[in-house]
């Protein structure tokens, strides 16, 4: 069977969306089969305890439960869903889709780029609490479930086009 001009050019896209999918299983599998992340989050939890510790908020925990007293009594608990790690599995997951770069310049994006996913993260989680502390539940919460989890969606996004321009793979108009 011969291609279209056109479909020739939309050929790249194809295979680019098959890798997407391919290395998006690993994601599913994960999910699917309830592996504990329990490390990192462990990691997360031990973090966010000394940010707030550093901010001032008397924060003290009990397992995966952080208390902050600032302005009032806060408990709010460090999930599995409260770590970066989707996030970077999909910022891994675009940079190994896209062809032709070295290797050492897609490890050089995944190396930063999830550092600033992580930090991101913590600044979420920082930000979150912040809000409930000053501003209330209600608003705190409206910022979780929406903006913060827009927010690392974007920022995966960002992430990606810079690390593409840096490759020459995006042209600036």
């Amino acid at each position: 069977m011969k291609l279209t001009k056109k479909q020739k050019e939309m050929l790249p896209i194809l295979i680019f969306l098959i890798k997407m999918i391919i290395l998006s299983l690993p994601l599913y599998i994960v999910l699917y089969f309830g592996i504990s992340l329990q490390p990192l989050q462990e990691a997360v939890t031990e973090q966010a305890l000394l940010i707030f510790d550093a901010a001032g908020f008397n924060p003290s925990r009990e397992g995966f439960l952080i208390t902050v007293k600032r302005t009032h009594e806060f408990t709010f608990a460090i999930s599995e869903d409260c770590m970066p790690w989707k996030s970077i599995w999909l910022l891994i997951a675009l940079m190994i889709a896209v062809p032709k770069i070295k290797i050492e310049r897609r490890l050089s994006g995944i190396v930063s780029g999830s550092a600033i996913l992580w930090i991101g993260n913590l600044s979420r989680i920082f930000y979150i609490v912040l809000a409930e502390q000053f501003i209330g539940y209600k608003f705190a919460m409206l910022i979780h479930d929406y903006l913060w989890k827009a927010f690392l969606v974007a920022l995966v996004l960002l992430i990606w086009i810079v690390w593409l321009q840096w490759n020459g793979k995006l042209k600036r108009r």
